[in-house]
Formats: C-alpha cells, structure tokens, sequence
C-alpha cells in the first residue's frame, strides 16, 4: 500500500476508533505485532483526524517521511522537532545531563587526542543514533590502539560510517550474563514505553538472556527515574532505556521515539491496551 510516493506500508488501520497505525513487517520479532490479530480494527481509506503512529520500523530520514504524510493530510505523532528530541543524543542529552553518562558528540570523527582530552579509556562509542547490533568490539573501546581500528571499521560500517559518532563515560553495569562472542555482555537493564507521559508498559531489554527481574523497591525507583524522564522530554510515545550500574544506581542509557523501538520483553498487547485507555480518557476529556 502506496500512502506518498516515499511511503509504502503493508497496512493502514484504526484500533477501536481511537488510534490510527500505519503498520509494516520488518522481519525483527521483538518489532513486529499483528494487532488484528488482538484489536477489532477498521481499514483506513482517507486521511484519519486524529495523529497517526507508524510502526515501519526505522526512519532513514524522518523529516521527509513527516513532510510527504502531511502533504497527504496524515500527521505522525511526534513532529520533526519531537522526533529528535527523543531519538538523536544531541538533542536529548542536554536535557539529561544529570541521569545518563557523559557523552560528547563528535561532528567528524575525532582523533585519539580529542577522546583523551574529554575522556579515560575504555569508553563507549556508538553513533548519534545507535550502536551497531550491540557489537562489544565496535562500542567499548578500551584503548588509543583499539581507538585507531575502530576509525577503519567505522568507516565501512553500514549502521555507523553515515552517524556523527558519539563518545561516552564508561560506567560498569551489573551483569546478567557475560558477553558471547563480539556481543555487549547482557545488563540489568529494562525498557520503559510512555504514552503522552504515562507509563505503559517495562520489560527486559535483554530479553534473549536468562530471565530477569525487578524487586518491588527497584520498580519503584527505576519507574520514577522513568517518570523524570518522560516529563523533561515531553513527546507522545516515548521508549526509555534503564540499566544499574554496579555501584548500585540506576542511570538512564538511552531514549527512543517509540515508534521506531522494538518491544523489547515487553508485551505488546498488554502494552496497546493501556495505550488504547489512555487515548478513550483522553477523546473523553477525562485525562
């Protein structure tokens, strides 16, 4: 299905007359949902009036995709500024600087003497945006030497060469597992889903490592730094990232638009259905 000539989706719906989804398979378990399969939905034919969520995966350049929508008479929930504010650590960082490592952006790749005037080795690297496919090798960099190979790999790597690379404080996390081959070793981390600010749903985000879970008193604190969170960002649909370290504090990781972030551990249905009672709260004017 053709919605503009930069947009194609394999479905175009409306959940329970409350929230319009554009829907595509992109082949990643933990990102795909069928939500006919679990809502009474209708076919959308025309543009909805009300915001619409894409769930296509990620966005090779977002601000094209919302510009042809809106040509069309469809708005994506989070506008250009929104989407940034909650997927590019430029833009969000500034607003965390106190829950998340130190991290600076490098607007071309930087030199050993850069890193080491800002940083002690390891550090970790990742671009603007991601990492690649959580490879340990090309995310924590433990020396000047491992540095320089990195500045080759970066190069030819289809996920990193076109980010601004982005360098940050190591910080030791509490491990569930250790690392298997060239992947991160699984943290104590979760993933937390907002919707307009509410807490809809946190599970593992390691969900392939051994079961792991929150004590009630770690729900509680991992739930407020979540909290904190989603209010300074202030956007509709929002995934945080939030993992102990091993001195015992919960620091945040990373934040996505929530229309780009895989699941996760989390349900997805039981995660659409909180999202679907917000919206009838917030169509009733009782939110």
């Amino acid at each position: 299905m053709k919605l503009t000539d930069c947009v194609e989706v394999d479905d175009f719906f409306i959940i329970q007359d409350t929230i319009p989804v554009m829907s595509k398979t992109i082949g990643v378990r933990v990102y795909d949902f069928n939500f006919r399969h679990y809502f009474p939905t209708q076919s959308l034919l025309s543009p909805p009036a009300k915001m619409v969520v894409a769930r296509m995966g990620a966005f090779p350049d977002y601000s094209v995709v919302y510009d042809s929508l809106l040509t069309a008479g469809i708005q994506l929930v989070h506008t250009l500024e929104q989407y940034q504010r909650c997927s590019l650590l430029p833009h969000w960082y500034p607003l965390l600087l106190d829950l998340t490592p130190k991290s600076k952006v490098y607007e071309s790749f930087p030199t050993v003497k850069d890193i080491e005037n800002e940083f002690s080795w390891p550090v970790f690297v990742k671009g603007e945006r991601q990492t690649s496919r959580h490879k340990k090798s090309l995310s924590i960099i433990e020396s000047a030497a491992a540095f320089e190979d990195l500045r080759i790999h970066w190069k030819h790597n289809t996920m990193l060469h076109w980010q601004k690379l982005v360098c940050r404080e190591y910080i030791p996390l509490q491990l569930i597992e250790p690392s298997s081959g060239d992947r991160l070793p699984s943290s104590y981390e979760f993933r937390l889903f907002y919707w307009r600010q509410h807490l809809v749903s946190i599970g593992r985000y390691w969900y392939e490592a051994r079961p792991y879970s929150l004590s009630r008193q770690e729900q509680t604190q991992v739930e407020a730094l979540g909290n904190e969170v989603a209010k300074r960002l202030s956007v509709c649909f929002l995934a945080v990232d939030i993992a102990k370290t091993v001195a015992g504090e919960w620091i945040v990781i990373e934040v996505n638009d929530g229309q780009e972030s895989g699941y996760a551990a989390n349900n997805p249905r039981l995660m659409w259905e909180k999202i679907i009672a917000i919206e009838k709260l917030e169509d009733s004017g009782m939110l």
